[in-house]
């Protein structure tokens, strides 16, 4: 068995993570993917809490958004779906207004002008 892999998946005879529910997995990765048959910080939204509530199914991991809908706070409304984090903005045409109405996309903040 490799240390690192400690399970052996009987469909293909390869080492992995874990390879039921629960099985194997422990620390800030406890739950088991069964599909990618690794161990992940979750699997579902209830899996997290606090300021990192949502799961992302695809990474495992657990992040402050998913969609814009999951940011709450007037200040950082749209959800960066590259890292699950609430931004001012997250497009060139986004949400930006007044003395700052242009997103620079590189920061995800809004400001007076993004071109010198």
């Amino acid at each position: 068995t490799d240390a690192a892999s400690p399970q052996c998946n009987a469909a293909d005879n390869t080492c992995v993570d874990c390879t039921a529910v629960g099985a194997a997995c422990t620390g800030t990765t406890p739950k088991c993917n069964t599909t990618s048959k690794a161990c992940e910080a979750c699997t579902v939204d209830g899996d997290c809490s606090g300021a990192t509530a949502k799961c992302n199914t695809t990474s495992g991991a657990c992040v402050a958004c998913l969609t814009n809908t999951d940011c709450t706070d007037a200040a950082s409304p749209q959800c960066n779906a590259a890292n699950g984090t609430c931004v001012d903005c997250t497009a060139v045409a986004a949400a930006c207004t007044g003395t700052t109405p242009k997103c620079n996309t590189t920061s995800k903040v809004c400001e007076a002008c993004t071109v010198d």
